[in-house]
């Protein structure tokens, strides 16, 4: 027997985080960004006045469907309006319905019911689906169904390091001259060292340094530092407290003569590298100490047998010269309305 349900408290949902992270595991879009501790931690940080709308599907007893979404209250011309939304999104490099590969028919009424189960929505905003997984397809075909409008928003371009079964290419690429050169130049300053931090405690000495570190690097450009902000310095604790235990927090830290040039927060799931918070010592930024620090992480995806090092979300030119692989996110907007979506559209 099939049950499908919305749960609107996180403290309700009577799901173990270990069947939840089960479902992940063998959906489409398998990544740190669709667990329960990610989700989880998103929600609680950054929810404010926002509705939770989790659809669960359940088979029996077994959790078969997942839609973790929420309800986001906006205002427009003079109007307050709800768009649906994926839980982290604008945090989360990937977002996506979570349901068996295999289960075509699950992933079908988990997104229909979000058109035809849930009722006084503006807008569904669906941002970073991977473009290989099944939803971008379902979506699609379940709006025309609907005769909803949907508008297409531009690719987001993810770029990767594929290493399994290209081993000499990603050497290659991590001794490129340019890297080496910049290695050697700080080893011959003073006592040169590298670490890659998983424990918790060892990550906590040297949070603030990080965020201060991100704040100095951005201070002067357009798009000042995100920990400028008191809830995003939060949410970092909290992945440090949360996901470290799992061995999914990985916290690079490049050090000559005792002084940090470069830091990274990133994480290791499903045998991934991923790229997430990189900063560097300003005062280092004319001898590159950005591309020591990915050359040390190059070197340890390669060193570990990582599958790959996912740059994730990002066109930036340092990202396509160290890839072999272009992955593209899809993001769409749904409207009932149909003035709503000419305006958008033109």
């Amino acid at each position: 027997m099939m049950l499908i349900y919305i749960e609107r408290e996180f403290d309700k949902l009577h799901l173990e985080k270990e069947n939840w992270n089960r479902l992940v595991q063998q959906s489409w879009t398998n990544t740190i960004f669709q667990t329960y501790e990610w989700t989880r931690i998103c929600w609680d940080i950054f929810r404010k006045d926002n509705e939770l709308l989790v659809i669960v599907i359940k088979e029996g007893e077994e959790l078969v469907g997942l839609a973790p979404l929420m309800i986001v209250k906006e205002r427009y011309l003079f109007r307050n309006r709800r768009v649906i939304q994926f839980i982290g999104a604008g945090i989360s490099d990937y977002c996506d319905f979570i349901a068996k590969k295999n289960s075509q028919h699950i992933l079908f009424k988990l997104i229909d019911y979000i058109f035809r189960g849930i009722p006084q929505w503006d807008e569904i905003r669906l941002v970073g689906i991977p473009e290989q997984s099944a939803s971008c397809r379902t979506i699609a075909k379940i709006s025309k169904e609907n005769c909803l409008r949907i508008f297409y928003l531009p690719h987001a371009i993810c770029p990767a390091l594929t290493i399994k079964n290209n081993y000499q290419y990603a050497r290659s690429v991590s001794h490129k001259k340019s890297l080496m050169r910049r290695q050697r130049y700080f080893r011959s300053q003073g006592k040169y060292e590298v670490f890659h931090l998983f424990d918790p405690i060892e990550i906590e000495k040297y949070l603030n340094e990080f965020f201060e570190q991100h704040i100095s690097r951005w201070e002067k450009s357009r798009t000042p530092s995100l920990f400028l902000e008191r809830n995003n310095r939060l949410f970092y604790e909290e992945l440090v407290k949360k996901i470290c235990s799992n061995k999914w927090l990985i916290f690079t830290v490049v050090k000559v003569k005792g002084v940090p040039i470069a830091f990274h927060f990133g994480f290791v799931y499903n045998n991934v590298l991923t790229w997430y918070k990189p900063t560097f010592n300003q005062s280092y930024s004319k001898y590159s100490p950005g591309q020591v620090l990915l050359k040390e992480l190059l070197d340890y995806a390669i060193d570990s047998e990582k599958d790959e090092l996912d740059f994730t979300v990002g066109n930036e030119p340092f990202k396509r010269r160290f890839s072999n692989t272009i992955r593209k996110n899809m993001s769409v907007s749904i409207y009932q309305g149909y003035a709503e979506y000419e305006m958008k559209r033109v």
